[in-house]
């Protein structure tokens, strides 16, 4: 229950900063995919690597800032046999090229709050169509799994593509 109020604070954090900002904010809607893989093997019936699907709203206040909320989808056997959830929320600085950190809150998963920093290139297509790739590393801890070793290097590596529309 604790981490779905951390999730709805974040969220409303975001909602608050949509309310005073200036006429001239820009709003991005868009969908891609992460490819991930960690960084050491990590055993067992675990996906070291895979694709995980993600959706995301991008608000940009002002030239150089944004913030981002997310949701990727990872597939089974990543922290679960079940598929897995993971809202994610961004601050990001930087037009063009950029950088952002970031925080996601896999649900129902072995994996817990991540940490993350990303690194990327944001392109104008045409006016309103914007391509992101990016490059992330995330800091991930896998909480009492019997697969997951103790003195596995759990943190993640992702190289994601996301093609979003400004309005």
């Amino acid at each position: 229950m604790s981490r779905l109020i951390r999730i709805l604070a974040v969220f409303a954090v975001v909602f608050m900063v949509c309310q005073v900002t200036q006429a001239e904010v820009k709003h991005r809607i868009g969908g891609g995919v992460h490819y991930w893989k960690a960084l050491d093997d990590i055993g067992g019936d675990v996906d070291n690597n895979g694709l995980a699907p993600v959706i995301s709203y991008q608000l940009r206040p002002a030239s150089l800032i944004k913030f981002e909320a997310a949701l990727e989808i990872f597939p089974e056997n990543y922290g679960s046999e079940d598929t897995v959830y993971s809202p994610e929320v961004y601050a990001i600085l930087g037009a063009g090229i950029y950088g952002a950190i970031g925080m996601g809150f896999p649900m129902d998963s072995a994996i817990e709050n991540f940490y993350a920093f990303r690194v990327g290139f944001d392109l104008e297509l045409l006016p309103f169509l914007y391509l992101d790739i990016n490059g992330n590393y995330r800091f991930t801890k896998w909480g009492n799994w019997d697969e997951v070793k103790a003195d596995i290097d759990t943190d993640t590596i992702t190289l994601g593509a996301q093609a979003r529309i400004e309005f």
